[in-house]
């Protein structure tokens, strides 16, 4: 049994501090999955409400994740004053956004809510990864960054098991965006564990440009990822923020069986943040990225 399980373990033990820092960022990611998931999750019972259509929808949807533009202030700051605070201002932002789209009156007060949460999202998301890869010891690395990978996804099961509560009619759309209010429960917690990074405070004096970003040495590697990511996102965001929205109204299913075909789906797919997290580890971040 151990054999078989082996790819899924890490390639070597964490230490004390390893497992502290993972399960604090491991905190962030469930609260980060759970509040950008509900947007998608309920998304045929919010446009309803809404009185949107399926295009305005998009649009309204489209414009808000252009809020994570505004995540570059945060960015500027953690790589100036340091990691935490940024991090737990998204984590705050998270929390904001969420949960006042669902006391939205109109269209624009929804889209504006989910621009602040798609700000918190992108910084967090962001921040999590720079914070590990600064703290965890490095033969675990990749792993360490993969549990937060899995604990987004988790977050995101979790908002698809409050679908139902949307499925009520009149105002019931409201209450799984309420829920995310329920994530200031966290805050406290996250204060009190996340640390500052020791590469930030060796290399706290270093004043960077961004043209060293956009032409200088990494500039190979940043436009190579940038392309990567923005391809992914083009082609993997319309399939996951419709599937409810597809399933629901044009399948016909009820709630109750679009969660379990859903829930089925990214559990299985979550074992890869676990197969790549090991892989990247042992084989190199290039090869396993390739694979």
């Amino acid at each position: 049994m151990k054999r078989w399980l082996e790819p899924l373990m890490p390639v070597s033990r964490f230490t004390a501090a390893d497992r502290r820092i993972t399960i604090t960022i491991w905190i962030g990611g469930l609260l980060q999955g759970f509040a950008q998931a509900q947007g998608s999750a309920s998304l045929p019972f919010t446009r309803d409400g809404l009185g949107l259509s399926e295009g305005e929808m998009s649009l309204l949807l489209g414009l808000a994740r252009l809020g994570g533009f505004f995540a570059l202030p945060l960015a500027w700051m953690a790589d100036h004053h340091g990691r935490r605070r940024p991090f737990l201002i998204a984590a705050s932002l998270l929390v904001l956004g969420g949960s006042t789209a669902g006391l939205a009156s109109e269209a624009w007060h929804f889209g504006a809510s989910q621009a602040v949460l798609r700000t918190g999202t992108a910084a967090i998301s962001g921040l999590a990864v720079v914070i590990l890869a600064e703290t965890v010891s490095p033969t675990i690395r990749a792993y360490a960054i993969a549990i937060f990978g899995a604990a987004v996804s988790l977050g995101s099961g979790m908002a698809l098991l409050a679908l139902p509560l949307a499925d009520n009619g009149g105002e019931s759309w409201r209450v799984p965006h309420l829920l995310i209010a329920a994530g200031v429960l966290l805050i406290p917690a996250l204060i009190r564990r996340v640390p500052e990074t020791r590469i930030y405070q060796i290399d706290k004096r270093h004043d960077g440009k961004w043209r060293e970003l956009l032409s200088g040495e990494w500039a190979g590697r940043f436009w190579k990822i940038v392309t990567i990511g923005i391809l992914t996102s083009a082609f993997g965001t319309f399939v996951t923020a419709f599937s409810t929205e597809w399933l629901v109204n044009r399948v016909g299913l009820g709630t109750g069986t679009t969660v379990l075909i859903l829930l089925a789906g990214g559990t299985v797919g979550g074992v890869g943040f676990f197969v790549g997290g090991h892989l990247a580890d042992a084989w190199g971040r290039r090869l396993t990225s390739i694979f």
